[in-house]
């Protein structure tokens, strides 16, 4: 440590001796040591360990009384400065850690003391300078003149005027703090310029290889296919992936590896694996380790987090367990504190350790490190709604989020979702509960509730209420439209959730001509009115199935098979109607322009071909270029005025259609000629 003060006075001495304490326990954030202004820290002794009983070991156990000696690490943090942070865990304290076990949780102590500066630092000597000090009393003088400046120390700063020995004799004024040491103002620019440039690189390196990465990840989940469930068995499905792509910390970070199928979950793959198949999970697995900050679930817009599993303690070795020994295997269920923290949100920040999660620990030995492993899925729900008039959702089905009323507004009693099915279905609506209470009683018919579902046309109103089961059927309906209404936050206790809703059944058929129709449940029988025939259907996943015949004429068979929530046969029809027609009008537009641009390189051909000079009057001289007629159609010799000459109004006529292949006359000289040239022809 450089020296920064020129003494320390006995007071100073004696409250060292005395000292202040901080105990700094595991995962504490935010713990400084800072001293008044005009004062240093100075420690005095550092332990890291589990010395003894205090504010982070409250109650006694047998893993009592080791300690590390961490001065010289602690002095380098803190000693010297006004304030300084001390974090623990620390990468460093462990290093240091050679008498407690590596698994227990441990503490640190730190006696310091805040010891008072007096005096004056010494000066940085001036370019081209002499500096010499006595006490409190320090002269600075120029080498190449006999200027000198006298400066004095008053209240520990140097207080004076110093000019400039390599050039004019500027007047510097010196009035310096005693706690900095005095530095040439250029030396710190130009380190500060240095700084920046190396920053702006690293931002860019980071950046870099950020991106590369990202691409790496979405070229992983591209190249994966999984098929998520909540809250049963994890369904497994394999996809072809090549590891070779990806280097190790991607592969862990994205959970790809080898499957252990005695545990049902994925495991990281070793350094130097080859190119494999590997199981993709559903879902995804964070798994976050002690004192590990910033550690986020986020999902995408229109996304929600569902967790499906949460255990907290020392399950397994994976990214914070390392190396196998005696304190493994041991866990506790933390799904219901998780599903507080990020179910039903976009996105949540996970903590470890946590006051919540030690209450549940139940397992594992207080005094061990735990990690914390989330399992969980992204859900779709329904989103584009309205705060200020019903919102109606048509399909098969869907999810609907209490976050989505707390965000948008959307499903308040002059708001509500409106789903509707085809007449002759029925809608199931099921719930996941993220604030179920399992200590709740029985006796309670409803704890909390959570909003309504109603069926206004049948008068019929059902209460969503807060359970004991996390996932259960919550209404079936009677009719093919249900009108659902959300609680606020405030009235459901800050408890979210997700509304399923499923449409059941077939979708009531058109009765044919000249026939009857009759459904019983998922049976249908339809018959002829003036027969004795008829055809029973089957609604089968939502499908009738069977075979229906023509009553209006002979009993002609039409397979019958309903697909519920798609467009129906006549919509068909128009669509490949309309689609049939855009492709005729292609293909029309196609034909049109190559005919025109054929005609049109014809024609200008033709120009280029012939030559000719007419005027309108009496004794023309008109001339003829040599022109192959038999190359033209008639349509276009008309419109160029090629062909016999008619001297009774001294313009050109078309040729006959029997012409022959002939040059033309190049020219004549009078009308007389003209006129005989034109019998001529005309004999011809």
């Amino acid at each position: 440590m450089e020296p920064i003060v020129s003494c320390l006075v006995m007071v100073g001495i004696f409250q060292m001796a005395l000292g202040e304490t901080i105990e700094v326990c595991n995962a504490e954030l935010n713990t400084q040591i800072r001293c008044n202004m005009n004062k240093i820290i100075i420690v005095s002794s550092a332990e890291y360990g589990r010395m003894k009983l205090g504010r982070c070991i409250t109650k006694p156990n047998e893993f009592m009384g080791c300690t590390n000696d961490v001065l010289p690490l602690i002095d380098k943090w803190c000693s010297g400065r006004g304030e300084c942070d001390v974090v623990v865990p620390n990468p460093e304290l462990e290093k240091l850690n050679e008498n407690c076990l590596e698994v227990l949780i441990k503490y640190l102590l730190v006696t310091y003391s805040c010891i008072s500066v007096t005096g004056c630092p010494e000066l940085s000597r001036p370019a081209h300078a002499w500096y010499k000090r006595e006490g409190n009393e320090a002269v600075i003088g120029c080498e190449n003149n006999e200027k000198e400046w006298r400066l004095t120390c008053a209240g520990n700063t140097w207080k004076g005027e110093v000019g400039n020995c390599t050039g004019p004799a500027d007047v510097v004024v010196i009035n310096n703090n005693p706690q900095h040491v005095g530095i040439d103002s250029v030396v710190v620019m130009t380190g500060i310029a240095a700084g920046a440039i190396v920053l702006c690189v690293m931002a860019i390196v980071i950046g870099t290889v950020y991106v590369k990465k990202y691409r790496l990840r979405q070229e992983t989940k591209h190249m994966t296919k999984t098929y998520a469930t909540i809250g049963k068995n994890t369904q497994m499905s394999y996809a072809q992936i090549d590891l070779c792509l990806a280097d190790q910390e991607t592969l862990e970070k994205d959970l790809v590896g080898q499957w252990d199928p005695s545990r049902d979950q994925i495991m990281s793959y070793p350094k130097g694996c080859t190119c494999a198949s590997l199981p993709s999970q559903t879902g995804k697995m964070i798994e976050v380790c002690n004192a590990e900050l910033n550690a986020h679930i986020r999902c995408n817009m229109n996304e929600i987090i569902v967790v499906s599993s949460a255990e907290y303690g020392r399950k397994e070795l994976g990214r914070c367990i390392t190396e196998i020994n005696e304190f493994m295997g041991c866990t506790n269920d933390a799904l219901q504190l998780i599903d507080k923290w990020c179910s039903g949100r976009r996105e949540c920040e996970l903590r470890v350790p946590d006051p919540g999660l030690e209450k549940l620990n139940k397992n594992c030995l207080k005094v061990l490190i735990k990690y914390l492993l989330v399992q969980y899925s992204c859900m779709p729900v329904n989103s584009d709604c309205y705060s200020s008039r019903p919102t109606s959702v048509i399909g098969a089905e869907g999810m609907i989020s209490s976050s989505t009323y707390d965000i948008k507004g959307c499903g308040s009693h002059n708001s509500p979702w409106i789903i509707s099915a085809q007449p002759g279905q029925t809608i199931n609506i099921s719930i996941i509960d993220f604030g179920t209470d399992t200590k709740s009683s029985n006796l309670i018919s409803c704890p909390v509730v959570y909003g309504y579902i109603r069926e206004t046309a049948l008068g019929i109103n059902h209460t969503i209420c807060n359970g004991r089961d996390r996932e259960r059927l919550l209404y079936s309906s009677k009719s093919n439209v249900v009108e659902i209404n959300i609680q606020p936050k405030n009235r459901r206790g800050e408890k979210n959730f997700v509304l399923k809703y499923i449409v059941t059944g077939c979708p009531e058929l058109s009765r044919p001509a000249h026939a009857w129709y009759k459904r019983e449940g998922n049976e249908a029988v339809i018959g002829c009115e003036n027969k004795d025939k008829e055809w029973r259907l089957t609604c089968v996943e939502n499908t009738w199935e069977g075979e229906v015949g023509n009553c209006t004429k002979s009993a002609t068979i039409i397979h019958v098979e309903t697909v519920p929530q798609e467009m129906s046969i006549d919509s068909v029809v128009v669509m490949t109607g309309i689609a049939g027609g855009a492709v005729v009008l292609c293909v029309v537009a196609v034909v049109i322009g190559s005919v025109y641009i054929k005609k049109y390189r014809m024609r200008q051909e033709t120009k280029h071909m012939m030559k000719t000079y007419a005027t309108i009057g009496k004794n023309t001289q008109v001339s003829y270029g040599p022109i192959d007629i038999c190359l033209r159609d008639q349509a276009t010799l008309d419109k160029h005025m090629v062909g016999t000459w008619d001297p009774s109004h001294d313009q050109m006529m078309s040729y006959p259609e029997s012409c022959t292949c002939a040059s033309q006359p190049s020219q004549a000289e009078s009308k007389n000629e003209r006129q005989s040239l034109y019998s001529s022809i005309k004999s011809s």
